[in-house]
Parts: C-alpha cells; structure tokens; sequence
C-alpha cells in the first residue's frame, strides 16, 4: 500500500511540475491562481487518472511477463 501511494504522489508531482512548469519559479502565484478558480480537486483527479493509466500499463507487463515465463 505505501508504495502505490509513493507511486501517486510521485505521478502527481511530476505531472504538476511537467504541466505548470512556474510551480518551480513562483509557486505563491500559481497556488494563488489556484485559489481564486477554487479549482483545488483537479490536480488530485488527474493524477488519479494517471495513476490508473499508469497501473493498466503495469498489469499489462505483469501479464505479459507471466506469460514469457510459461
């Protein structure tokens, strides 16, 4: 379970950072940006989108290896 979770956060991280890349320059301005649209769910439901694309593209290996391994 810790590391699906290190694994989320790490996926959300990356893609905040990929995406809005001023989150390293001036992180006050966009986390005020953020505030004023009361959009804060969304990084949350994107990552979560991620993770799951992410997670069908590990079973599918798992499952690809597995078969190799017959």
């Amino acid at each position: 379970m810790k590391k699906e979770v290190v694994i989320y956060f790490v996926l959300l991280l990356f893609s905040a950072l990929l995406i809005h890349s001023d989150l390293l320059t001036k992180p006050a301005v966009r986390l005020e940006m953020m505030s004023d649209r009361s959009n804060y769910y969304h990084p949350f439901v994107f990552g979560f989108i991620l993770y799951l694309v992410v997670g069908i593209f590990r079973l599918i290996v798992v499952g690809i290896k597995k078969l190799i391994k017959r």
